[in-house]
């Protein structure tokens, strides 16, 4: 029941920051578009502005699921959200007084950090969605169906977000204010991934435990090995048995002459010949 709730609390987390991932970055596109439309720039333009986004999306896909395996689900999605902020800082730094050309060059360089930003989150969070169900197929079923459509809702709830900001607050102050929403649910999910019981404290803790167990492993490993070659040379060696035959028990094969030699004597003490100290034979 345990596991199950933690497996419960890290979907709700993942689902979360998505929701908020796809809401501001659905206010982007239609803040975008509208802005610029209301600018009076031409329908080429306005398509332009998308093309980076969508081709930098591609690229962050190729490699978002070996960055993920690589470096770990949250933190991908951390980045994934830091890189989202970063394009909306980026693009609210656009001034009214730039060139159409240099402004369209600087939307569409800002846009293509926000593609990348969207494919790594995406991909880090269908990712986590899909460990933490494991081999629960009909659980990994609803849960991805329930993420996939939520995530299809709260992009139509960001469209509308995107043109109410406009209307509202403006180009730039509402890029500032997704840019804090953003900044907000980073800090949640950093407390997440480094104060929880089961985040990075707990990833240490496993590690040492791991480098420990490995240590025991190899001296028990070495340990092994000597006794394989202590019990392989009891069964096939007679040279050591032998030896040991002879040093601790003083024991003399068969047709075999031992020969002991005594000490030459100190003048003025008297020689008595120790016992078995004859040449004999056994």
């Amino acid at each position: 029941m345990g596991a199950m709730t933690r497996d419960v609390r890290q979907y709700l987390l993942v689902t979360g920051n998505y929701w908020a991932f796809t809401l501001t970055d659905g206010a982007l596109r239609m803040l975008v578009l509208l802005h610029f439309y209301r600018l009076g720039y031409s329908p080429f333009t306005l398509a332009f502005l998308f093309l980076l986004y969508e081709a930098m999306g591609v690229v962050a896909n190729l490699v978002g699921g070996w960055l993920a395996t690589r470096y770990g689900i949250q933190r991908m999605l951390a980045v994934g959200l830091a890189t989202e902020i970063a394009g909306f800082l980026l693009m609210s730094a656009l001034s009214p007084s730039w060139s159409a050309a240099l402004s369209v060059a600087w939307l569409v360089a800002a846009q293509g950090i926000c593609g990348v930003a969207k494919d790594l989150t995406k991909t880090a969070s269908k990712s986590a969605i899909k460990a933490t169900a494991g081999s629960a197929s009909g659980q990994l079923f609803k849960w991805v169906a329930f993420f996939t459509g939520s995530k299809n809702a709260m992009k139509g709830v960001g469209f509308f977000l995107g043109g109410l900001l406009l209307q509202a607050v403006g180009f730039q102050a509402a890029l500032w204010i997704m840019a804090g929403l953003l900044a907000v649910v980073l800090m949640l999910l950093q407390y997440r991934i480094w104060a929880s019981p089961d985040g990075m404290r707990e990833v240490w803790r496993l590690e040492q435990a791991i480098e420990v167990q490995a240590a025991e492993n190899t001296r028990l490993q070495t340990r092994n090995r000597t006794l394989a070659a202590e019990v392989r040379d009891l069964k096939e060696g007679r040279k050591a048995i032998e030896e040991r035959a002879r040093t601790d028990l003083g024991m003399v094969k068969t047709n075999e002459t031992f020969f002991q030699v005594v000490p030459p004597a100190q003048p003025g003490t008297a020689t008595t010949p120790a016992p078995g100290a004859a040449t004999g034979q056994r």
